[in-house]
């Protein structure tokens, strides 16, 4: 029966992608929310800056990675559900990924419409390019803010969608991407 159930689970290294990707996009979208606490020109909001850039960066990185291993090694888990519900989680899914891209990469305009290098880590900076042009800038930060919060709303809807089916559905789909913890107020436990 073990092996059933794990038959019936991610891999772990789909696992800890899946979580290493919802820790770095909560962190990006946290440090974004707080630079502006910090005044123009200090060296609270340029670290600030930084840091949501560095952790923007390991986003786009860990989407690619996920996306490799799971065109190549990663386990493939056919849907617990069909009709409807499958092709909304397919849509949810697809969603997910095109706005940690679309965020990413406009953060990354963002930057270098406001003349600014993209930092790799601290590697190596990705120059700018083209000119600096403030005023466009200005709008693909309002769609870069408004994709960042549209993806926190989504992930939070998956969130929300794996509870529903533990909670009310418990059909397992929550234990596929969290093997071996228990649960509070485990249906199956």
């Amino acid at each position: 029966m073990a092996a059933i159930a794990r038959s019936r689970r991610y891999d772990g290294v789909s696992i800890a992608l899946h979580w290493l990707t919802a820790l770095l996009v909560l962190a990006a979208w946290l440090i974004g929310q707080t630079y502006k606490w910090f005044a123009p020109g200090s060296a609270p909001r340029a670290g600030t800056v930084a840091l949501h850039l560095w952790v923007g960066v390991a986003v786009l990185l860990v989407v690619a990675l996920r996306l490799l291993w799971r065109a190549s090694l990663g386990r493939r888990m056919p849907p617990e559900e069909g009709g409807w519900m499958a092709i909304a989680s397919h849509a949810g899914h697809v969603l997910l990924y095109a706005l940690m891209i679309a965020v990413v990469g406009l953060g990354v305009v963002l930057t270098w419409l406001k003349g600014r290098s993209v930092p790799l880590w601290g590697l190596v900076g990705v120059a700018p390019p083209w000119g600096k042009d403030l005023a466009l800038a200005r709008t693909i930060y309002g769609l870069h803010s408004l994709a960042a919060n549209t993806l926190g709303v989504v992930a939070a809807g998956h969130a929300l969608a794996a509870l529903w089916h533990h909670y009310l559905l418990r059909d397992g789909v929550l234990r596929r991407m969290v093997p071996g913890l228990r649960l509070p107020f485990d249906p199956q436990s």
